[in-house]
């Protein structure tokens, strides 16, 4: 086993990705499938609509998931990290892309297999079970953000993403490298809104705002801020 191999075997995950909550075993089996590869910033991993059936396990990632609307228009569904599976879905049922996946900053990960996934969750049971918690979890993560919409003032919503953002990188502090656009399409807010909350949160000392992207100065009090 390479040094790069073990490294990866006792890294800590990020709490709530798919590798965190996998036994040892089947943490370090998965770790082993399929071949490396690295995307560069704003390349794409998956294209919806594609029929590949592939599966990506994110070793040193972050994602933007996306999808167009029926008016043509690009809206950000979820931002995914480190630890994370991506295109499971396809996997699973060989359907399809549902969306696109674009990599923010250099992604380093893992391209498995449809027949070699398939053949690991029913080696690991326990991995089956997990990958099917993992899923329920985010369709109500997607209930949640779905309920946030209908009354959760947009600071909040705001604040609820970069949060988010901080606790799956393991981040005190984070570069967050969405648009404000990309931020607003997240949130379902308008750009002015999702401005204006970010001047606010900016004169909170919480944020520093740059090109393209959002510093996370104090998640504390951003956490504080996400609790409504």
């Amino acid at each position: 086993m390479t040094s790069s191999s073990e490294s990866r075997l006792h890294r800590t995950w990020p709490r709530d990705s798919f590798l965190a909550v996998l036994p040892a075993e089947a943490r370090a089996a998965l770790l082993s499938l399929g071949s490396a590869h690295t995307w560069g910033a704003g390349q794409i991993l998956l294209s919806e609509g594609s029929t590949t059936t592939h599966v990506l396990l994110l070793v040193d990632a972050s994602v933007k998931v996306s999808a167009t609307t029926p008016d043509g228009q690009e809206t950000l569904l979820a931002v995914r990290h480190s630890g994370d599976l991506i295109g499971e879905m396809s996997g699973l049922d060989g359907q399809p892309r549902v969306a696109t996946v674009t990599a923010v900053g250099l992604a380093a990960v893992r391209v498995i297999a449809q027949h070699e996934f398939l053949a690991f969750l029913h080696r690991h049971p326990t991995a089956a079970v997990a990958l099917s918690r993992h899923i329920t979890e985010r369709l109500r993560a997607a209930t949640r953000r779905r309920v946030d919409l209908a009354g959760v003032p947009v600071l909040v919503r705001l604040c609820r993403v970069l949060t988010e953002w901080c606790e799956q990188t393991g981040a005190a502090t984070a570069q967050v490298p969405l648009t404000q656009r990309e931020l607003a399409t997240l949130i379902g807010a308008s750009e002015v809104s999702v401005s204006r909350a970010l001047r606010a949160l900016v004169r909170k000392g919480a944020v520093r705002t740059g090109y393209r992207c959002v510093k996370v100065c104090d998640v504390a009090k951003i956490r504080s801020t996400s609790t409504g």
